[in-house]
């Protein structure tokens, strides 16, 4: 076919565009959506995919199976350490506190600060004394954080 035999369709597919107005306004209210929800969908795929790779699923938290907010004996710290894989190892209590009244209770987890920082992939930039605050490579947000909840100073000493 050659070009100018396909133009002469083109004033009868407006004339069947005309012709049935609801028909028409219908069909185009379905692509319109069918591109929206596409849109929509494709958003929510990217927004799941990026809240899991933001769930750290390379740290594992181990409790103790008795109860939940029981913490595993200390003396097993050294012996996580052994394991093959483990790169860092920083141990969690956690418990209930209330906070001026009795009924308003407030949750409350104690860790070692140190430990817990040097087993996630951020520490490596933390800065440890306060020559080195505003030095580092990191996120502003925590450089203020680390500089300013120590004092600009080592949490060790």
């Amino acid at each position: 076919m050659r070009r100018g035999q396909l133009v002469k369709f083109i004033p009868l597919v407006w004339a069947g565009i005309l012709r049935k107005r609801s028909r028409s306004i219908l069909i185009l209210l379905q692509v319109v959506v069918a591109f929206a929800l596409y849109g929509v969908l494709q958003g929510l795929t990217s927004g799941i995919n990026h809240a899991i790779a933001a769930t750290h699923a390379d740290r594992l938290y181990v409790g103790s199976k008795l109860d939940l907010g029981d913490p595993l004996p200390v003396s097993m710290l050294e012996w996580l350490k052994t394991v093959p894989g483990v790169l860092g190892v920083a141990p969690r209590y956690q418990f209930g506190a209330t906070y001026q009244r009795p009924e308003q209770g407030v949750p409350i987890c104690a860790t070692d600060v140190d430990a817990s920082w040097r087993s996630t992939r951020r520490t490596r930039s933390i800065p440890r004394s306060s020559a080195q605050c505003g030095k580092s490579r990191m996120a502003p947000s925590w450089e203020s954080e680390r500089c300013t909840s120590t004092g600009g100073r080592s949490a060790s000493g």
